[in-house]
């Protein structure tokens, strides 16, 4: 076919013949020049990201993020302006800061930090309402003969007159231009006897001043605006074949841009989807010629007349699909099924509004995406299940394994348990091969590589060689093969993978899986910039290829070893009955097995894997509680309550015996060990003691986490609840880190002189969150029973100061109502971040201001970088009282919210923290009576006496069995023993 060359020479003269004259005429703005007073954000005439936004690392003056950054401006009366904006309040004051928007010398990037007004001029642009910003008084002269502009893409807003050296300036997107002179690019008289190099794209130094109601429909039609050029710029390449079909196309969206009634909220995404179907429909064209099958020469023809004349969505997507049967029609008869699959090279951008993305989109189209075990369904749910960068479909990528122009992919700093799969149903039983294209690449960091495999049913193929992989960390409901592929220094290449998966229900489910863990890699460290566990995925296949005995007698075999291998372990009797009558006949099949056998085998086994894994792990539980509880037994044998727990202790060893229960069964046997015994501790609680009643006080039990220490998201920690947004959740929704490790290592010394390496402070470890957005976060324990009285509850926290500002938010310690905050008093004056508990607290002492004990406490601590012991431990104690009813909650409450402004997620981490060394002592059996606690009797501790079993008094405890006394000042004398 002949290609047009000819085409920009006819390109104006097909315009304005078929297009009746309509131009894409770019969108004006409302606002044109500044008001005095008025308020706007900044517009750049080239960038359909128009949102700005301040850096939190340096202030610099970005585009392309969600958050607006609006300014007043000010006529200063002498032809210049100035613009500024409130900053909000300072950690270090509290107060409001007036920053005014200027260049920094040396800098070249457009900031809001000047404390005091900055003149610029406004020189006339080169479309409708748009003007050129120069800098004048205040700014450095080295500005002075230049415009703002955007260059990197149109991300930055620079200024500089830089001209050699330096990728950032003075180039724009497309590149500088080149020329013959000693700069190396085209210059041009500025005005003031020099000589100052050319943009790229003068669009760039193009400004306009729009206020935040009208920038939502200018928007919009700008976003129609960049569609429609798109568009022809995408004709200039089309074989001549397609011409008069986008030619038709493009006369309909003109149609349509140019209308007095513009929808601005509907019309972009209708123009937007006429386009990208046309396109598609030019794609399926090219891909069934590309099959070079003689019997699909009739359906081509056809595509290519409806092609021609289709203007609407409806009927473009109606010859797509005429073509795609009979595509469909002709690869099944080649056992080629992938037509059977849906959106498989992720082409279909429905799901993202017709665009790409490079930041969090919705799932794309015929995909199920599963975080964490969670099935996400929008953008807002893959946010809050922990990926915060980059989710979706974009054209960033290359390589053998592409297909088409778009990949999939995610980023986040910590990538948390992911899925991206679908299914199709009714298929024949037996092999089928899956295919795609994936890109796992290291950087400049190292290695990105964790667990990023393909699979279909119980088959997966992970990226490299089998030695490169901890196969114990591996998933183990999986039947794993290796790829063999190295992983290159790329963000971008898309190598070949596949898997031979085995269907013997009928159903195949297949797609990607991987997750953040580079342990499972054989890697010592995480990548220093993140994204362990990220990938880019395209061009799924799938060929059919009939009943393979080999592949089945694989997953059959795989199963029947596990099953030898849980034989010994599976202590539950009935079940291990069920399984064995299964495997009676076949300690091994092979590949004349019968396929009716083979695959009964699989679907009982299959079906049951889930039963015997969760039994095994039940009964494990169930043995070391048992173990630990003969342990405790020993510890506690003169506490009055050891009989009632010995009792529980001896039936549960009898059911572990028999074996005569199932997990959900042995598991709650468990919980009532874990009850018991905080009840046989209950009974021994005397006053002036330390209460032994909260589990995992230190975080030394990792059991809940697999028995290591970890640097991502992990369940909560043993003994604990967790809370993320008033929800109970087993992981907190979150990208980073949320489990128990040791912390940092550290060399600093405190304000008391204490010289700290660690940040643990009882055993080795401790527990913590950090995240880009800390949801509302609560940790805590609750118990029953509890002596009347006045408590002490401390902990060691840790909030350290983070590059991009403080991070102090709401991080306190709770005990029932009482609350004692990290900060002192005047860091929460305003009340701007006032939680829920908070503002009761506060409003419970207002109401009882001669109260000794205070339901609002602070610690006092400070985060200021410049004290520079941000990393340490602080110590946190918080008195409160517990009344008649007995009930106690304690634990630690965090958000995100700036104390000081109000505003959530100021800065990356605001609200972070890591804990440890939690305690609870009795102080003495006041009862506070009303609100505020007011005693209406105190009985303090006012003696202690020891002494012998056989009741010789002695001045401390000492090795066995101790009596203790203790004498409270009502004159009553409470009895306790201690074992050493």
């Amino acid at each position: 076919m002949r290609k047009t060359y000819f085409f920009m020479l006819a390109w104006g003269l097909l315009i304005s013949l078929s297009a009746s004259a309509q131009t894409i005429e770019r969108p004006t703005t409302k606002a044109g020049a500044p008001k005095n007073g008025g308020k706007y954000v900044l517009v750049s005439a080239y960038n359909t990201q128009q949102y700005s936004f301040l850096t939190n690392w340096d202030g610099s003056v970005y585009l392309n993020k969600d958050v607006d950054l609006e300014f007043t401006a000010i006529n200063n009366g002498d032809g210049t302006w100035s613009f500024s904006r409130v900053a909000g309040k300072t950690y270090d004051t509290g107060e409001d800061s007036l920053n005014y928007m200027n260049m920094i010398n040396g800098s070249g990037n457009l900031k809001f930090n000047s404390p005091t007004p900055v003149k610029w001029k406004l020189a006339e642009g080169d479309f409708a309402n748009f003007v050129r910003l120069q800098p004048d008084e205040g700014n450095p002269d080295v500005f002075k003969p230049l415009y703002l502009h955007l260059n990197a893409g149109g991300t930055y807003l620079v200024i500089s007159e830089e001209v050699n050296g330096g990728g950032w300036y003075p180039d724009y997107a497309g590149g500088n231009i080149p020329a013959d002179n000693d700069y190396g690019y085209e210059v041009y008289d500025v005005g003031d006897g020099s000589m100052r190099a050319v943009m790229a794209d003068k669009t760039s130094e193009n400004w306009a001043f729009i206020t935040l109601e009208d920038f939502p429909e200018y928007k919009a039609k700008y976003q129609a605006y960049d569609a429609l050029n798109g568009l022809v710029k995408h004709m200039e390449t089309v074989d001549e074949d397609y011409m008069a079909g986008y030619n038709a196309t493009l006369n309909a969206a003109l149609a349509i841009y140019n209308s007095t009634d513009f929808n601005w909220e509907e019309d972009p995404e209708i123009i937007a989807n006429m386009i990208n179907k046309k396109r598609a429909f030019e794609d399926a064209i090219e891909a069934a010629i590309a099959e070079e099958a003689e019997a699909l020469n009739t359906a081509i023809a056809n595509a290519k007349s409806v092609f021609t004349t289709a203007t609407s969505i409806a009927d473009i997507e109606t010859g797509i699909a005429a073509l795609n049967d009979a595509v469909k029609a002709y690869k099944e008869g080649t056992g080629d099924i992938t037509s059977y699959g849906t959106n498989m090279s992720f082409e279909d951008l429905t799901a993202q509004g017709g665009n790409t993305t490079s930041s969090v989109a919705n799932p794309p189209i015929g995909w199920s995406v599963f975080i964490n075990g969670n099935k996400v369904e929008t953008a807002d749910d893959v946010k809050s299940n922990g990926i915060a960068n980059w989710f979706g479909v974009n054209a960033d990528c290359t390589g053998e394994g592409k297909d088409g122009q778009y990949a999939f992919g995610i980023w986040t700093s910590g990538v948390p348990e992911f899925e991206i799969s679908q299914t199709i149903e009714g298929l024949e039983n037996g092999t089928y091969v899956i295919s795609a294209g994936l890109m796992v690449g290291a950087n400049g960091n190292g290695s990105r590589r964790t667990t990023q495999r393909i699979f279909g049913n119980l088959n997966s193929t992970y990226f490299a060689m089998a030695e490169e992989y901890d196969e114990d960390l591996l998933d183990k409901s999986e039947v794993h093969g290796y790829a063999n592929l190295i992983e290159p220094v790329t963000d971008t290449e898309l190598q070949p993978i596949s898997v031979r998966a085995y269907v013997y229900d009928g159903t195949l489910t297949f797609g990607l899986r991987t997750d953040g863990n580079y342990r499972a890699a054989l890697r010592e460290s995480s990548n220093g910039a993140g994204g362990d566990g990220w990938f880019k995925l395209d061009n799924f296949r799938i060929q059919k290829e009939g009943y393979v005995g080999e592949d089945a007698a694989a997953v059959a075999n795989y199963y029947i070893n596990i099953f030898s291998i849980y034989s010994a372990e599976l202590i539950e009797e009935a079940l291990r009955n069920e399984i064995d009558n299964v495997l009676k006949d076949y300690d091994k099949v092979t590949a004349t097995t019968p396929a009716e056998d083979i695959n009964n085998i699989i679907n009982v086994l299959t079906s049951k894997i889930s039963d015997v894994e969760a039994s095994v792990d039940a009964y494990k539980k169930l043995r070391i509680a048992i173990d630990e509880g003969y342990e405790y037994a020993n510890d506690y044998m003169y506490y009055s309550g050891i009989d009632v727990y010995t009792d529980l202790l001896m039936e549960a060893d009898n059911v572990y015996a028999d074996g005569s229960t199932d997990a959900a069964g042995a598991l709650a046997i468990v919980e009532q060990l874990a009850e018991a015994l905080i009840e046989l501790q209950k009974s021994g609680i005397a006053v002036g003691e330390y209460l032994q009643i909260i589990q995992n006080p230190s975080f030394e039990d990792l059991s809940a986490q697999g028995g290591s220490a970890s640097d991502g998201v992990q369940n909560a920690p043993a003994g604990w609840n967790l809370y993320a947004n008033g929800e109970k959740v087993d992981k907190a929704p979150i990208s980073g880190w949320c489990a128990i490790n040791r912390g940092d290592a550290i060399n600093e010394t405190d304000q008391n002189g204490t010289e700290w390496t660690t940040q643990y402070t009882d055993g080795e470890y401790l527990w913590g969150i950090w995240t880009a957005n800390m949801p509302e976060i609560e940790l805590s324990q609750s118990f029953t029973g509890i002596p009347a009285g006045t408590y002490t509850l401390s902990c060691d926290m840790v909030v350290q100061y983070n590059w991009g500002g403080h991070c102090v938010t709401t991080q306190r310690i709770f005990a029932n109502d009482f609350i004692e905050m990290y900060g002192a008093e005047e860091t929460y004056a305003e009340h701007l971040n006032e939680t829920a508990d908070m503002r009761a607290a506060r409003l419970s002492d207002e109401a009882h201001p001669d109260a000794e004990l205070k339901y609002m406490n602070y610690a006092g601590w400070t985060n200021d970088v410049s004290y520079g012991y941000t990393s340490c431990p602080h110590h946190m104690e918080l008195k409160f009282a517990v009344n008649e009813t007995g009930e106690l909650t304690i634990g630690f409450r965090t958000n995100n919210v700036d104390p000081f402004t109000g505003e959530a997620h100021m800065y990356d981490s605001a609200g972070w923290f890591k804990l440890d060394n939690f305690k609870l002592f009795w102080n003495n059996t006041d009862v506070p009576v009303g609100i505020q606690g007011v005693s209406d009797k105190s009985s303090e501790l006012v003696g202690r006496q020891y002494f012998t079993i056989d009741g010789r008094r002695i001045s401390q405890p000492q090795s066995g069995i101790t009596i203790i006394k203790n004498i409270l000042s009502d004159g009553t004398v409470k009895t306790t023993k201690i074992l050493k």
